[in-house]
């Protein structure tokens, strides 16, 4: 089997299960795909989350800031986005089924320290909508479109 089969194979094999909206969970290329915000190498799976666009576009992203900078840049509301949630019994979780936390120790690859957590864990946290405002009152979120230019 070579090299490309492989990946291909196992990118296959990661697609998770679906989320609350129906539809599957877009698999991350952990180590091969590049964040659609900040453009670093997904390579965290603690701190990995995806979004697909209003067209259909899957986005991935390394850190829950550039999730949460790119869908605050968008004219249309993302179609679903999902998290890497600690205390999660599925790998990924919705935005709206997550809570989230500020934490300057979580060490995310761009120091936002954003990180999920599965609802009902010790820690409550905020709800997404909160991330958003936290993101653009912070100057994370540029207006127009995201580095990427992914509309």
């Amino acid at each position: 089997m070579t090299r490309r089969e492989l990946f291909a194979l196992l990118a296959a094999a990661a697609v998770l299960p679906a989320g609350c909206d129906g539809e599957a969970i877009p698999a991350v290329a952990f180590g091969h795909d590049a964040c659609d915000w900040c453009r670093m190498t997904i390579s965290d799976r603690r701190h990995a989350a995806v979004a697909r666009t209003a067209g259909g576009r899957t986005v991935r992203f390394d850190a829950i800031e550039c999730l949460a900078a790119w869908t605050a840049a968008q004219s249309d509301a993302p179609r679903g986005a999902w998290v890497t949630a600690r205390g999660a019994s599925a790998p990924m979780l919705a935005v709206a089924e997550a809570r989230f936390v500020r934490d300057a120790n979580a060490g995310t690859p761009m120091a936002g320290g954003w990180v999920a957590l599965a609802t009902g864990s010790a820690l409550d946290g905020v709800r997404w909508d909160a991330v958003l405002a936290a993101v653009r009152r912070d100057g994370l979120a540029p207006t127009g479109l995201p580095a990427s230019g992914v509309p």
